[in-house]
């Protein structure tokens, strides 16, 4: 699963993020929500945002039930697949070269 998080908010084992836990419009359902950070996987990097960007591709996917992800209270859906960052983290198999 892809979280986003936010920047200097992601702190200790806890970070900030956008997201949402229903479908609708965006000021109805986009909420400031804290969850735990992510630990990556064996070939995924764990970074740290300081820009987001949201494209058509999250609105749309914002507004739309029966997406490929469903969002609830137990699971909030983080919107905004444009970022850049810091890596803080990288998967066991991921080679550390490639990003100096």
């Amino acid at each position: 699963a892809v979280r986003m998080g936010v920047g200097d908010d992601a702190v200790g084992e806890k970070m900030k993020a956008v997201a949402q836990t229903e479908y609708g419009a965006a000021a109805d359902v986009l909420k400031v929500v804290e969850l735990a950070k992510p630990t990556p996987g064996e070939y995924d990097l764990v970074v740290s945002n300081k820009a987001a960007g949201v494209n058509p591709v999250d609105y749309k996917i914002r507004q739309a039930p029966g997406g490929p992800v469903t969002p609830s209270q137990a699971e909030p859906m983080v919107l905004g697949w444009d970022a850049a960052g810091v890596i803080e983290a990288l998967g066991a198999k991921v080679d550390a070269s490639k990003f100096k």
